[in-house]
């Protein structure tokens, strides 16, 4: 596991970037919403609204990495631009933990939670990074669930399929409640913003 250690002094004075970076990140998943077809459409739009009426600026995390997040930090997708910021701002401000869903202690997927940074209730928020060649534990919740792609062009299982398909950045990968879903990340690592409701 990647040793564990708070950041640069990033966090406290980016913060107000980063929150600007996150509010014209949900526009974009507002924005592609709008092209989804029939009901995903109006699914996400109404998870999009919840979450903005929870939504308070956010709090200064402690940034803590880890080594998946750290490797994507030293490659090329740590400069990547995405929402006028470089990824690397972003994401070396944050603290990043494990995800439960695997136990590679951080070396392979990375979560930066956002729910109580934001003072979320009804709703949560995050970041997800999947390393290079790794899949994302096949899951499911009962909670409704959207992704913008941040970075990375993977496989995603989404929507209750069993089969997986290309996702680029900047689509949106959409699951109803209970629906099975997972993501293979390709030569590059996946980054994703995800919010449930």
């Amino acid at each position: 596991m990647g040793a564990m250690v708070p950041s640069s002094d990033a966090a406290s004075n980016s913060v107000a970037e980063i929150d600007g970076w996150l509010d014209a990140s949900l526009g974009a998943m507002r924005a592609r919403a709008d092209e989804l077809p029939g009901q995903q459409g109006k699914t996400v739009a109404a998870g999009l609204a919840r979450f903005a009426e929870e939504k308070d600026p956010l709090e200064a995390p402690t940034a803590i990495s880890l080594q998946v997040v750290d490797e994507f930090l030293a490659s090329r997708a740590g400069a990547a631009r995405v929402h006028g910021l470089p990824l690397s701002t972003v994401f070396g401000a944050l603290r990043w933990e494990p995800t439960q869903r695997a136990s590679d202690g951080g070396t392979e997927f990375g979560l930066a939670v956002l729910t109580d940074l934001l003072g979320l209730d009804a709703t949560q928020a995050g970041i997800m990074v999947v390393g290079p060649g790794c899949q994302y534990p096949v899951h499911h919740h009962a909670r409704a669930e959207a992704y913008l792609v941040l970075h990375g062009v993977g496989q995603w299982r989404f929507g209750g399929s069993e089969e997986y398909v290309s996702v680029e950045p900047g689509e949106i990968v959409v699951n109803e409640p209970n629906d099975t879903h997972s993501a293979i990340a390709g030569d590059e690592p996946i980054a994703a913003l995800y919010i449930l409701w």
